[in-house]
């Protein structure tokens, strides 16, 4: 049985939308294997989120 592994990058630009990804997140938690967010300073509406998946192919 083959596993794959993905990183998936996404960009977030309004504050707002921070706490529903995060939800969303939670809600896949079972593939994701872990994440890095980077905050923008110099762009405050700007932050990124990269969670690393894993999914086994049968």
């Amino acid at each position: 049985m083959d596993t794959r592994v993905a990183v998936i990058s996404i960009i977030v630009e309004k504050k707002e939308s921070v706490e529903k990804l995060n939800s969303l997140l939670h809600e896949y938690g079972q593939y994701i294997i872990g994440r890095m967010g980077i905050p923008y300073r110099e762009k405050e509406s700007v932050s990124s989120a990269s969670p690393s998946m894993h999914h086994r192919m049968t």
